[in-house]
C-alpha cells in the first residue's frame, strides 16, 4: 500500500490551492464520493482524537497538556 501511495504523484493526492477541506486527502475524498459519503468528503481534517471526537466523550475540560486520570 505503501509503495502504491509513494508511486503516486503529490499533485493528484492534495491541491493545497483549493479550500480547506476539499484540496488535502484528495485519494480519500474521492473514496469517500464513490460511495455516496459526500458530507464526511467535504469535512476538513483534524486530529485523530478530534476527528472521532473521542476526547468530547471523556472528558471535555480536559486539555492536551493534561495528564490524563485514566492512565494515572
Amino acid at each position: 500500500m505503501v509503495s502504491l501511495l509513494n508511486s503516486i504523484p503529490v499533485y493528484e493526492k492534495c491541491d493545497l490551492t483549493l479550500k480547506r477541506g476539499l484540496g488535502e486527502k484528495l485519494l480519500l475524498r474521492g473514496m469517500a464520493f464513490t460511495l455516496g459519503l459526500e458530507k464526511v468528503a467535504l469535512e476538513p481534517k483534524r486530529a485523530i482524537q478530534f476527528g472521532t471526537r473521542i476526547a468530547r466523550m471523556e472528558n471535555r475540560k480536559e486539555k492536551a497538556t493534561d495528564k490524563a486520570l485514566r492512565i494515572e
